[in-house]
């Protein structure tokens, strides 16, 4: 697993207990979440052969749903896999090595969603509104 930190990654990294992660800091952070994006793809391991970008502002996304995504994945190999809640599509998304190089072409505040209207994406239905539900502020907080 690789862990992308940017902002606060000092902070983090003294609340949190990493094991077995790869933790990479992406010094570019403040020119967008594409660059945290990019840095993690940089670090994986040659033959990959997909990734689950989980956002670190949706705490409510249970491993559950995480578990069933990656087998999802692993069973249909599709291009991109997404939740849906309630036929509403959200996060996180699974995507295909074959779509590293267009993640990579991102500039900015942009993640999968800036290219995903030129892939299939494939969804599948959870019970899960955290896949919905981002914090921006402490009052999103529950």
């Amino acid at each position: 697993m690789v862990v992308v930190l940017g902002a606060h990654a000092g902070d983090v990294r003294r609340q949190l207990r990493f094991i077995d992660e790869r933790v990479i800091v992406n010094p570019d952070y403040a020119q967008g979440m594409s660059t945290s994006i990019q840095a993690g793809l940089r670090a994986l391991r040659e033959g990959t052969e997909g990734v689950m970008i989980v956002l670190g502002d949706q705490p409510y996304v249970t491993s559950a749903t995480m578990r069933l995504l990656a087998a999802e994945f692993c069973r249909t190999h599709p291009p991109a896999l997404a939740p849906a809640f309630n036929g509403r599509r959200g996060n996180p998304v699974v995507i295909a090595a074959a779509l590293f190089p267009a993640m990579m072409e991102l500039r900015g505040d942009a993640g999968f969603r800036a290219v995903a209207g030129r892939y299939e994406i494939a969804e599948i239905a959870v019970g899960d509104e955290g896949v919905l539900l981002d914090i921006d502020t402490p009052s999103d907080l529950r």
